[in-house]
């Protein structure tokens, strides 16, 4: 987890693939697991070090006890976080590959997740109370192999970019997504976008945490930014 590197500085980085490239950073050395990031080849400089932000989370564990952990890149909850435990519960991948097993319960969630009524506090002072089909803090600005879910979120402004997918039901969300990879998905009806420091958020029902690609507990949690935690030489 990127609890394991925080304070340190990282030489030729960290990362997967999308994301090296908003931070300029070649050859990236996988010390992390899924961080993605996105930027273009022509701003690179040898040597250069950057700071950049983390998401500290704060969540509960079904036994109501409380643990921490941070993300580089993108927090889900919601459907996204749904899919996340179904595969860590799941043995499927041992026989299919942990591709085929993820892609199985995200077309499965699609069509059995229960919109859960959330009660959000952000750091703007607005509380948002609705029923929501997947809540998203992005550090950076894509996630997944291409998905633009924040075409704003820079890596170290100190804040992170927050959508919410109101209570929609399954053609609508086919719908929204297929925005995504276009970056607009925030221009949708039914979705709201923010630019925030932290987030409260809880429910009265299960409400599973996704931290770049891994599940970590559930709601009640609380998210805030952890400006310039980590230093990364390019």
């Amino acid at each position: 987890a990127a609890s394991n590197i925080v304070g340190a500085e990282i030489t030729k980085a960290i990362i997967g693939s999308q994301a090296m490239q908003q931070l300029a950073v070649e050859q990236p050395l996988k010390i992390c697991h899924s961080y993605f990031f996105n930027c273009s080849h022509k701003n690179r400089v040898a040597g250069e070090v950057k700071k950049i932000d983390l998401i500290k989370i704060v969540y509960s564990n079904a036994d109501k006890s409380k643990g921490e952990g941070y993300c580089l890149n993108l927090t889900d909850f919601g459907m996204g976080g749904e899919v996340v435990y179904k595969v860590n519960q799941s043995a499927l991948g041992r026989w299919i590959g942990g591709k085929a097993v993820f892609l199985l319960y995200t077309i499965v969630c699609l069509f059995t997740y229960k919109n859960k009524l959330m009660r959000l506090k952000l750091s703007n002072g607005e509380f948002i109370e609705s029923k929501s089909r997947l809540i998203v803090c992005a550090n950076a600005e894509y996630a997944g192999g291409g998905m633009w879910f924040a075409p704003k979120a820079k890596l170290n402004d100190g804040l992170f970019d927050f959508l919410a997918i109101k209570d929609v039901g399954v053609f609508e969300t086919m719908m929204k997504f297929s925005k995504l990879y276009k970056g607009k998905l925030a221009e949708e009806e039914k979705v709201a976008c923010r630019q925030i420091s932290s987030l409260e958020a809880e429910s009265d029902e299960d409400v599973f945490i996704d931290v770049d690609g891994e599940n970590m507990g559930q709601l009640p949690a609380k998210f805030t930014i952890f400006p310039n935690a980590i230093s990364i030489k390019c």
